[in-house]
């Protein structure tokens, strides 16, 4: 066993300029995974690059009247960050019986509902949606469509536009051309998210569907940058040689400190943090009104005070016994993990200045005999009630709290049922046991 404890400082600006332009939110995922440890999410404004994105139906058939939905089309920063909402039928609801389809490594999933992407238009020339079809002996109707949603997932309107297509031919409509599409467009003000169908007015095969937006202005979805361990830590490269060549590993510990430095006259603003549970990265929202109703919402494990002068502190705790298994280097991250949502307020133009104190703890089983070894824990009851009463423990604090926030987190777990009685099973059985040691040794 070869433990690890690494400490750094990050900073992280907000410029007074991007306060004044409504460009200040900001959100955080806190992480023990050290690839991406901290991971920073701001909405931008970009320009759509005219290019078809399809998605493909592997010969699902488009059946009459039926609204197809699809999520693959409009992946505008080319990452997996990308993330979207499942409409449920909040307020005003999309038409029934509307099928989206979405591609996972290669392979069509068929799912029912709408998706709605979180991102808003600021302008746009042309909207073009096409239908690919490889069987079409008749003549028929094209209907497309394009809906938008507020922040409460209801939705704002809807445009839609047809068009007529011979028969054996591929079709295709423009959105833009529609007669409501100016009003439409003023909905985008309000907007956080839209979703794309079509349909067709015969059964028909297809071959794919797809969406060409030209010379457009959008609002993107969060869009996150990655610092890892290994980008903090300088040199690093053989810290992280030594975590790419060991055989299992695991984190045993993380706090990440958040001091606002910004000058006394100037703090203000807002900060909302939770722990999320393993598996839960995506389902984090797409826009920043999502994060903060999400991190708001939760129950447990959160920050109770809200005002971002006074900083924040997160310390993992685990959620789960097998939260400290150990796992081969590189895997998906599963375990808890903090999101924070920050929204600086201006005060005399000073922006906003945060420093982060990062220190993260792991542990190496590994071959490498550069690394120091120490022999594992010797007592697995233990292990299970220490881990057991840290997971009920809440890891958020604020700055000025956070050395005695620690300081009660060990006096409640160290005086808990679960280590009384731990610590009293580990006396009664090293009364009963060191008998048979000692003779086993003479």
């Amino acid at each position: 066993m070869s433990p690890h404890q690494i400490s750094f400082d990050l900073e992280y600006s907000i410029s007074p300029a991007d306060i004044t332009a409504g460009d200040s939110e900001r959100v955080f995922i806190l992480s023990t995974d050290p690839d991406s440890l901290i991971k920073v999410g701001r909405s931008e404004t970009g320009t759509f690059d005219g290019n078809i994105n399809t998605m493909q139906f592997k010969d699902h058939p488009i059946d009459t009247g039926v609204r197809y939905y699809f999520n693959y089309s409009l992946d505008i920063n080319g990452t997996e960050e990308l993330h979207s909402y499942k409409y449920t039928g909040n307020g005003s609801v999309p038409p029934a019986n509307g099928i989206y389809f979405n591609e996972i490594q290669g392979l069509v999933h068929e799912n029912i509902g709408v998706q709605i992407f979180p991102f808003s238009l600021t302008s746009v020339s042309t909207i073009t949606q096409l239908l690919n079809s490889s069987v079409s002996a008749t003549a028929y109707t094209l209907t497309v469509g394009m809906g938008c949603i507020d922040n409460n997932g209801d939705v704002l309107g809807e445009v839609t536009n047809t068009a007529a297509v011979i028969a054996n031919a591929n079709g295709s409509a423009n959105v833009t051309s529609a007669a409501g599409w100016a009003a439409f467009l003023a909905l985008q003000a309000t907007a956080v998210g839209n979703y794309f169908w079509i349909s067709s007015s015969v059964d028909i095969s297809a071959d794919s569907m797809g969406l060409k937006i030209v010379t457009g202005v959008y609002n993107s979805p969060l869009q996150y940058t990655t610092y890892s361990l290994w980008d903090c830590v300088s040199p690093s490269v053989a810290l992280r040689a030594q975590f790419t060549g060991c055989e299992m590993w695991n984190p045993t510990g993380a706090r990440f400190l958040f001091q606002n430095l910004t000058p006394e006259g100037s703090l203000a603003g807002s900060v909302l943090g939770a722990r999320l549970p393993s598996y839960s990265q995506n389902k984090i929202p797409g826009t920043m009104s999502g994060v903060a109703a999400l991190v708001s919402s939760q129950k447990h494990h959160k920050l109770l005070h809200n005002k971002l002068a006074e900083g924040a502190c997160y310390v993992y705790t685990p959620e789960k016994v097998q939260d400290y298994f150990f796992a081969p280097p590189g895997g998906q991250h599963t375990r808890p993990f903090g999101l924070m949502y920050i929204k600086p307020a201006q005060l005399f133009e000073a922006g906003c200045n945060l420093l982060i104190s990062v220190t993260f703890s792991y542990e190496l089983i590994t071959t490498d005999v550069s690394a120091t070894m120490f022999p594992s824990a010797s007592s697995e009851i233990l292990m299970h009630s220490l881990l057991y009463a840290l997971s009920k423990e809440n890891g958020w604090s604020e700055n000025p709290k956070h050395l005695q926030h620690a300081a009660n987190m060990v006096k409640r777990v160290m005086t808990s049922d679960e280590m009384k009685y731990a610590l009293k099973s580990l006396v009664s059985a090293g009364i009963k046991v060191a008998p048979m040691v000692i003779s086993a040794l003479m």
